[in-house]
């Protein structure tokens, strides 16, 4: 009888405190269970363990939870990290950073069971909010099922979300209308996220119209995965994206209407011009390419009647000293120049590709800047980009530039004797050697390694077919000898591979699927 009392003074005086503190209830199975967030309670205890991290801290759950949701309420305005420990594993999750309050659900489909938790000291902690609920962020851990991520909704829908992601395979990023994926449509999107070892990220705008559901599958392949929420920058800012993004968005999305710029996600400091097409393209670059590098004009200003008629190129790159000495020239000579380049000149200052004095003077900075035009076929955007990709880090990494020298210096005189006149043909000065390097290791790297040889062997022959007297040079190219071009590739694709999982033909780490 004293057992019974006792044990109904302690409900008693339960359900007082459950009114006095609003506890939340969560279900277990089919029970109802009730306790504080501040976890002292029998059913949520702290485990008095040590953590890596400082401020880390560890509740346990008696008895380990099972087969349902867990509620986190997280008031935070940095990252936070959750540790999960679960009967299949340890999940490690870093969360977007935010000024609101955020809610995060956490889903253990099977036989998972959830045996305790550890996040950082200034994370409440509580559960039973699906009607209360800001958002939900919902996570599915079962290996090898997908991971289903819901994006906040309750955030501004335009802000970006950043995935920062390491994978040792190939891991499917797909947008849902539905955790189920029955609702899946022609604007859902799906991209492959290449191997590498290293951490990246991914920026995005959310999932569009309303599809807020993102799938990573296999979650097996996953290494760690981590988010953040970011306003994008306003125009002429760059955006950052990853390469299959750039050539993928449709010019409605564009900021402005002529060009939209960006910074490409893997080296964030080279920037992208896209254009509308071939004119707007030319208003910003057609004068720096004959200043830069055309043959028989380097170092000359050209006026736009000068350049009427004349073709710069279908694509464009550019090392931060050569834009220096292009605009101090311009500057000193009072040259005028288009808006464009006025404007590009600015965009450069802000982004610290170039640095100005307090005499008004130019020094580079670090980074540089490639364009592409719309006004290209698909297939030669992919091949134009992955070209002026390739001249963006033979300009920021000198640890490539030493490499490609050192393939470049391997080469016979005879074969470099080729590629002079083949580049040369195209206008590049082929006196130039540094230029003619970086021009080698592009057009070698812009098509898959295995059709370098087929692609080469044909304008070789055209070439051989117009000017027979270059005969002992081009036939270094033609025939079984186009194989060399091959193997050049490959070498090139081998460093590229081992030092930032690039492939020649296709620099993008996230690979667009469809159309």
């Amino acid at each position: 009888m004293q057992r019974v009392l006792s044990f109904i003074l302690f409900i008693f005086l339960l359900l007082s405190i459950v009114s006095a503190q609003g506890l939340f209830a969560y279900e277990l199975r089919s029970e109802i269970r009730m306790f504080r967030n501040a976890g002292n309670l029998p059913l949520m205890n702290p485990a008095g363990k040590g953590h890596p991290g400082a401020g880390d801290t560890e509740y346990t759950f008696i008895p380990a939870l099972a087969d349902r949701s867990l509620y986190i309420q997280l008031h935070y305005d940095t990252k936070t990290d959750l540790r999960l420990s679960l009967s299949t594993g340890e999940l490690h999750l870093t969360l977007p950073s935010s000024a609101d309050q955020a809610v995060i659900q956490v889903v253990f489909p099977g036989d998972a069971t959830l045996s305790s938790v550890s996040f950082t000291e200034n994370t409440d902690f509580y559960t039973g909010l699906r009607d209360r609920s800001p958002y939900d962020l919902t996570l599915y851990t079962e290996k090898p099922d997908s991971l289903e991520v819901k994006i906040p909704v309750i955030q501004n829908r335009e802000q970006d979300i950043l995935i920062y992601i390491s994978n040792t395979g190939p891991v499917i990023l797909s947008s849902l209308d539905s955790l189920d994926g029955s609702n899946a449509n022609d604007e859902n999107e799906k991209y492959e996220i290449t191997p590498s070892q290293r951490e990246r990220f991914f920026q995005f705008p959310f999932p569009s119209p309303s599809n807020d559901i993102w799938q990573f599958s296999p979650v097996g392949n996953i290494n760690s995965l981590s988010f953040d929420l970011q306003s994008p920058p306003d125009f002429p800012s760059p955006l950052p994206r990853e390469i299959d993004q750039i050539l993928s968005i449709p010019v409605s999305s564009w900021r402005n209407e002529t060009f939209e710029i960006y910074s490409w996600s893997s080296f964030p400091n080279i920037l992208v011009w896209d254009c509308l097409d071939y004119d707007v393209q030319n208003r910003f670059f057609t004068r720096l390419s004959y200043f830069v590098e055309k043959k028989g004009y380097k170092g000359t200003l050209m006026t736009n009647e000068q350049l009427r008629g004349k073709h710069g190129w279908n694509a464009h790159d550019y090392r931060p000293s050569d834009l220096a000495l292009f605009f101090n020239s311009a500057r000193e000579s009072s040259f005028e120049l288009n808006p464009e380049e006025i404007l590009m000149r600015t965009i450069l200052i802000e982004q610290g590709i170039l640095k100005e004095q307090d005499d008004e003077t130019l020094i580079p900075g670090t980074g540089a800047i490639i364009s592409i035009a719309r006004e290209s076929s698909p297939m030669l955007r992919q091949r134009f980009l992955t070209h002026e990709a390739s001249h963006g880090i033979y300009f920021t990494s000198a640890e490539y530039r030493t490499f490609v020298k050192g393939l470049w210096e391997s080469l016979e005189e005879e074969e470099r004797v080729m590629w002079r006149f083949f580049l040369g043909w195209y206008g590049y000065d082929p006196e130039n050697e540094d230029l003619m390097i970086n021009e080698f290791q592009a057009y070698l790297v812009q098509q898959s390694a295995y059709n370098a040889s087929d692609y080469f062997g044909v304008r070789m022959r055209n070439l051989l077919a117009t000017y027979p007297d270059q005969r002992r040079y081009l036939e270094r190219g033609i025939g079984p000898n186009s194989q060399s071009f091959q193997v050049w590739a490959e070498q090139i694709e081998d460093w590229i591979q081992e030092k930032w999982s690039l492939e020649a033909g296709n620099f993008s780490s996230l690979r667009k699927e469809g159309p």
